[in-house]
């Protein structure tokens, strides 16, 4: 059968079926009320707590010759707010902030090293790091004029990426990209030639990421040729990475 259910005021009453007895001695009953209610269909409405704080009793009695309270605490506010902030953050590290070439040979192309001294191959010159959380990510640019000797310079491979050419001179960079996020070098950076299109006073974009990245690792590579004729000294430069979050 089905059980009777009615509100009155504060009082809510329960009938049990009398086609048979549904609950015996120390059974359990297990009551679900308002939205608590899935057997049947679902419930509708929720016992109101009481305006006023304080402890309230609800009170469990009837003809099953048992009774029973269940204390409830009603408090003016039982809400935490948790608040935390997450500040802006830009990484940007490099690894080594002295390369060089070693003594540079018109027969064969010089690769910069850490050590410094010239690598016949190309090899990882040293590396950059950078990760953000600026919802538009970074953009790294470069700026330094090219291998300067006094009056003398080597020639810089400029905007378009370029092989290597023993004999002429050039001066450039490339990068490769690994270690996570999502920054990419930017052309004519990222091919397997070199280019240089930075100058003392202007830079050139070498890398970016267009959303938050986790750290990314750039490989960074430089070539150096030079003619027969190149002029003999000491050269040297100094190379300014830059890399701004774009917030």
């Amino acid at each position: 059968g089905t059980w009777g259910a009615a509100q009155a005021g504060q009082v809510v009453t329960l009938t049990a079926p009398t086609d048979v007895v549904h609950l015996a001695a120390t059974n359990c009953l297990r009551v679900r009320i308002g939205n608590n209610a899935v057997t049947g269909g679902a419930g509708v409405n929720q016992i109101t707590n009481p305006a006023t704080p304080g402890s309230y009793a609800i009170a469990i009695a009837g003809t099953f010759t048992d009774t029973g309270n269940i204390t409830v605490n009603i408090l003016t506010d039982d809400q935490v707010a948790v608040t935390a902030t997450v500040d802006q953050s830009l990484t940007f590290t490099i690894n080594d902030n002295a390369v060089g070439f070693g003594i540079l040979s018109a027969s064969a192309a010089c690769f910069a090293s850490p050590t410094p001294a010239c690598s016949g191959s190309e090899i990882e010159a040293h590396t950059l790091v950078v990760g953000t959380n600026a919802p538009n990510g970074y953009t790294m640019t470069v700026q330094g004029a090219t291998l300067t000797a006094g009056a003398f310079t080597i020639t810089a491979i400029g905007g378009t990426n370029t092989t290597s050419s023993i004999g002429a001179e050039q001066f450039g960079l490339r990068m490769t990209v690994g270690g996570g996020g999502v920054g990419t070098v930017t052309a004519p950076y990222a091919a397997p030639g070199f280019a240089y299109a930075g100058t003392a006073s202007a830079a050139s974009q070498v890398a970016s990421a267009t959303g938050a990245s986790a750290n990314t690792t750039y490989s960074v590579r430089y070539i150096a040729n030079i003619a027969s004729n190149t002029e003999a000294g000491a050269y040297t430069t100094a190379l300014t990475y830059v890399t701004t979050a774009n917030f």
